[in-house]
């Protein structure tokens, strides 16, 4: 039972305190698109981060080339505002490029393991190791349970996430299907 909106709360939901509701599979509360990362939009927020850190390593990667020019090039420094401008966007770029591969990573290393980022932050008790997640059902239908099972859409923004939100398959009830 929530205890702020007193309704009944599944497994993985959470409350969200800038929502003011229950959030199912909820992982975070994203500034940047003004709402709850969870079940419902889970694939979307990860392809989302995906594309927009390939876009930044892109062009970091363009304006590389003037960058360099900009950099090496022999005579006092006077930069012309457009040689500025490489400097300055190659340098923000870098560093945009750099937190969101990391940003990408965490959220890929949570999705291949079946974690929220709040189950993970949940998880880490230092007196607890080799603490097993129930929820880990190997990476191949982790990664189908957010992607669906169409290979072909795996990276679209189209379909639904594998499941209803509301029950999830343990690796308990996985190995006693299997024996």
């Amino acid at each position: 039972m929530c205890q702020r909106c007193l309704k009944c709360k599944p497994d993985r939901c959470h409350h969200c305190s800038q929502c003011n509701q229950c959030i199912l599979k909820m992982d975070h509360h994203c500034p940047w698109v003004n709402n709850c990362i969870g079940y419902n939009n889970y694939k979307f927020f990860m392809l989302f981060c995906s594309y927009a850190t390939m876009t930044s390593f892109y062009v970091a990667v363009v304006i590389f080339s003037g960058f360099v020019a900009t950099v090496l090039e022999r005579r006092p420094i006077q930069f012309t505002v457009v040689e500025f401008e490489y400097v300055v966007v190659f340098c923000l770029m870098m560093a945009v490029t750099v937190v969101l591969t990391g940003f990408t990573g965490f959220h890929y290393m949570l999705l291949l393991k079946n974690m929220s980022t709040i189950e993970h932050v949940e998880k880490r008790d230092p007196t607890k190791k080799d603490q097993v997640n129930p929820f880990d059902l190997g990476k191949e239908k982790n990664w189908v349970q957010v992607f669906g099972d169409n290979p072909w859409l795996w990276f679209l923004p189209v379909g639904r996430t594998v499941g209803d939100g509301v029950h999830w398959e343990t690796n308990e009830t996985l190995s006693a299907q299997a024996a």
